[in-house]
């Protein structure tokens, strides 16, 4: 068996897109194809993934039926981690439709998996420009909030142990410069840990001490100044969150009211990788 990578520019391009709408896939018109192909140039496997190198998310994974339990899934989805790893990028994402069973395969493969009502989509010019955002948190002090990589090497040591309390990893599924904590010794009131995207950052991570959405509002005034400090124009960011889906909502009403302008991925489930 063979592994290829398929672009637009590929002569089978239209072949490899219409096998993926025969299986009830809807992929973007300038998605890319991994498809494996068995030594009789039958079709073994197939994912579509955006072309955009810095944002990609997979649309479509799929093994034909003959062909699973044999390794090909493993095998293809190892191929697109180490591209994505290779490329530089911060996090992958999945598109899972609830009923393919997939999760466990994604789990086993370092994915964390989120239900689709959780995902929210926030344009941070909605957020900048709102009422809600500029009364709670923009042009606000932080308080004790600031990014991980700020901490000292005494609050890093306390903030280890909350991490190991929590089964959190400290090595890796977030970036420091952008995950914010707000603590005092060992006492962690609230904490974000994000990641960067192309345009914008995704929340993997949200805990406060009292579970509730304002007591994070420390931590957001403190991503505000990082985020506007160098930004000429900050409605070019995003905000995605990959959280329980009523905390989200309440977050996002709390930063933008009712004017929020939110894309929901209410009918999938979402697997992301972060590196």
């Amino acid at each position: 068996m063979q592994k290829y990578w398929v672009d637009s520019n590929h002569r089978q391009i239209q072949f490899f897109r219409k096998y993926a709408n025969s299986q009830g896939a809807a992929v973007p018109k300038d998605a890319i194809f991994l498809a494996n192909i068995s030594d009789d140039g039958t079709v073994s496997g197939i994912s579509a993934l955006d072309s955009d190198p810095q944002n990609p998310v997979i649309h479509f994974f799929y093994v034909a039926e003959n062909y699973r339990n044999q390794g090909i899934g493993s095998q293809m989805i190892q191929e697109i981690i180490k591209a994505s790893e290779a490329s530089g990028i911060s996090s992958l994402r999945c598109i899972l439709n609830p009923n393919a069973g997939l999760e466990g395969f994604f789990e086993k493969h370092g994915f964390d998996i989120f239900p689709g009502e959780s995902m929210y989509n926030v344009p941070f010019g909605a957020l900048y420009y709102s009422e809600n955002y500029v009364k709670n948190i923009s042009r606000k002090s932080p308080g004790k909030a600031k990014a991980i990589s700020g901490c000292s090497d005494n609050e890093l040591t306390d903030l280890k142990v909350f991490f190991s309390d929590k089964d959190l990893s400290w090595d890796s599924g977030y970036n420091r410069e952008v995950s914010i904590v707000d603590a005092e010794g060992r006492e962690v009131d609230a904490l974000m840990l994000c990641s960067t995207l192309k345009n914008g950052i995704s929340l993997s991570y949200l805990y406060s001490e009292k579970n509730k959405p304002a007591s994070l509002l420390m931590c957001f005034r403190a991503l505000d100044k990082l985020i506007t400090a160098d930004a000429k124009d900050p409605s070019t960011f995003n905000i995605n969150f990959a959280l329980g889906g009523e905390k989200n909502y309440e977050i996002a009403l709390m930063l933008s009211g009712d004017n929020m302008q939110v894309e929901e991925e209410l009918e999938e489930i979402l697997a992301v990788k972060t590196f």
